[in-house]
């Protein structure tokens, strides 16, 4: 029933590969069970490539086809048979598994799992099958596992330590700067499983990070805008800063790519990427008079946390119930500054960008405490977001617990209960802890 009414009663010439040779298929393994007007339907459609041979586009590759009706003979130049049997078997078990693998592809990255759907579309054996947007999907994979190969590398290659904080958190800075003196700072924090929706809640709702971004005197975020949301975890932003004189403002145009990598490496990473005037199909507009747009590229990954971590040498809280989450980020920026005094250097990583990254520490916490009116609302606006990203950081945390038996409470239900659940200023959960 299905193949009559999406193959026969639905199709219209032109006719790609696929659709032709299940008609054909079906002409010859139903000959004489198809109704007069089936067959006519049937006959029709292969009749548009009855005459000779036909090109069949298939994305880069053209097949070359021999269509018969009555004889329903397919040839192809790599057979070199017209058998009906055997050219059915070389022809339609390769492709048949190739579409399936594409599908499954795009399936995995519409869940926000694209670094699973590349590793499904570099199995496909006919890479002509993939179509503009697989080979878009597989340039975007090889850049966030990139990312991840430089997010899991020792901080003692090529890194200098620029220190290390123990108050609330414990954490590590690092940085280097390369000789076109572009900065790229590395920072490294174990939390605790429940600061991790509300951390991820910061990062996702980027239009309120002038608010939770810390200021200094002439340096801080003068606006912060979403101009595009694809799916759940993509968006491209326009951050402004302003500048101490005599330096121009900065802005920063950047794509953010989260990808659930759970089932495979039992992680979560989001890749930053500058984009430029004019990408995106005329989407990102050129900067505006007396504004500098500056380069930006970075990645943040969320796995479990090893127990000899250098963070905990000097730990205020030897003592953890239940795994511990290493956030890992790394932020490379070139403002284009000719020339970085060291005063400034040290300034930009011990200053800012400590003193930035514990901010959003403290708005992770205050959200999870229910003291973020405006990251409440926004929590509870998207729901089903959040509940999704719930369901999926349980999992995540379940992965990390190999001790768990089912005399003892959960890696997901320690996530959910340790702390109360979120809540608005007012003392209502917007996403419970229930599991």
């Amino acid at each position: 029933a299905a193949i009559e009414n999406d193959i026969l009663l639905k199709g219209a010439p032109p006719f790609d590969l696929k659709t032709t040779k299940c008609a054909l298929e079906l002409a010859n393994s139903n000959k004489g069970a198809l109704s007069t007007e089936q067959e006519h339907e049937c006959s029709d459609l292969i009749g548009t490539r009855k005459a000779g041979t036909s090109s069949i586009d298939t994305g880069e590759k053209k097949e070359v086809v021999e269509l018969e009706v009555g004889g329903a003979t397919v040839g192809q130049e790599s057979h070199g048979t017209n058998d009906p049997g055997k050219v059915a078997a070389a022809t339609e078990t390769p492709t048949a598994a190739d579409l399936e693998l594409i599908a499954q592809a795009e399936n995995c990255i519409q869940e926000e799992r694209l670094l699973e759907g590349a590793r499904a579309l570099r199995k496909v054996r006919d890479q002509s099958l993939l179509q503009e947007q697989n080979r878009h999907a597989l340039t975007k994979a090889e850049h966030i596992e990139a990312a991840v190969v430089d997010l899991t590398s020792s901080p003692n290659e090529g890194w200098t330590k620029q220190g290390e904080s123990h108050g609330n958190y414990d954490t590590v800075i690092y940085y280097k700067v390369d000789k076109d003196t572009r900065l790229t700072a590395r920072i490294e924090t174990p939390i605790e499983a429940s600061l991790l929706i509300p951390l991820l809640s910061v990062f996702n709702e980027s239009e309120l990070y002038q608010s939770c971004l810390p200021r200094f005197p002439n340096l801080g975020i003068s606006s912060s805008t979403k101009l595009c949301q694809r799916g759940r975890g993509n968006q491209i932003i326009a951050v402004n800063s302003y500048m101490p004189w005599p330096l121009a403002d900065r802005e920063a145009i950047i794509e953010a790519t989260a990808v659930d990598d759970i089932d495979t490496n039992n992680h979560i990473v989001i890749k930053m990427e500058t984009r430029y005037t004019g990408e995106e199909d005329g989407l990102i507009p050129p900067p505006k008079d007396k504004v500098v747009r500056i380069d930006f590229d970075g990645g943040i990954l969320f796995r479990k946390c090893s127990d000899d971590h250098p963070a905990f040498a000097k730990s205020k809280h030897p003592d953890h119930d239940g795994p511990l989450i290493l956030v890992c980020l790394t932020m490379f920026v070139d403002a284009h500054i000719k020339y970085i005094p060291q005063s400034l250097l040290n300034f930009m990583t011990r200053t800012v960008i400590g003193r930035m990254w514990s901010g959003l520490l403290a708005v992770a916490v205050d959200i999870r405490e229910g003291k973020r009116p405006q990251h409440g609302k926004a929590i509870a606006t998207k729901k089903e977001l959040y509940e999704w990203i719930k369901q999926r950081v349980g999992i995540m945390i379940d992965g990390m617990d190999e001790t768990t038996d089912a005399s003892k409470i959960s890696a997901m239900g320690r996530l959910l209960t340790t702390e109360a659940p979120l809540t608005d200023q007012h003392g209502q959960i917007i996403l419970g802890s229930s599991v």
